[in-house]
């Protein structure tokens, strides 16, 4: 059996105690350590929240349905068609206003809106799209509620589109929606029967 001195024996047991101390040490640094493989780590759920603000933001940047939560959001006040000969093309007039809401979201002309009209399914055949081009609507410069605001629209007639066939255009005013939006892809709000619509008070 190896004899310890007494020096001896303190040293090692200074090495021992030493030798717990760095280990516990390393232990501790791991424990806070941002690096982890649980399910519940810290930055994923700030991720998260940065995602759904980031997300948040990008749907109210832009004129949406929620901006309509009323019916007089948006009422359209007359409607009207004609015939412009010299480019045989129909020539159609909003007469529009907007409510409280809707105008919060465009007052201060940030925001550049655009409508365009459905054709009737009856009526395309006389047409060579079945919508009429995008048009730009007038910047929202005051949150009054009493403006009224008007858009000009028009459609190309197929060459072969007689006289006749204008005639019942003009009069057939029914069934054509009109769609209102910000960012193309996310109408904001669709009007279908405009003239219906704008004969209710």
């Amino acid at each position: 059996m190896l004899y310890l001195g007494g020096k001896m024996k303190r040293t090692l047991l200074f090495l021992t105690i030493l030798v717990f101390i760095l280990l516990a040490a390393c232990d501790n640094e791991k424990m806070l350590s941002p690096v982890s493989d649980t399910s519940e780590h810290p930055y994923e759920t700030s991720n998260q929240g940065a995602e759904s603000t980031t997300t948040s933001y990008t749907e109210e940047s832009f004129l949406s349905g929620s901006d309509f939560p009323n019916t007089n959001d948006f009422l359209v006040h007359n409607f009207q068609v004609t015939y412009d000969e010299s480019n045989h093309s129909m020539h159609y007039l909003v007469d529009y206003s907007f409510g409280e809401t809707p105008l919060n979201h465009l007052v201060g002309g940030k925001h550049r809106y655009y409508f365009k009209l459905e054709i009737p399914a009856h009526l395309t055949k006389y047409f060579t799209n079945s919508n009429t081009n995008p048009v730009q609507g007038p910047l929202i410069m005051s949150a009054d509620k009493t403006m009224k605001y008007q858009v000009e629209l028009s459609a190309k007639l197929n060459k072969n589109t007689t006289k006749l066939e204008i005639n019942d255009i003009l009069t057939e005013l029914e069934e054509y929606s009109l769609v209102l939006y910000e960012n193309k892809d996310y109408p904001a709000k669709k009007v279908v029967g405009v003239k219906e619509f704008s004969e209710v008070k």
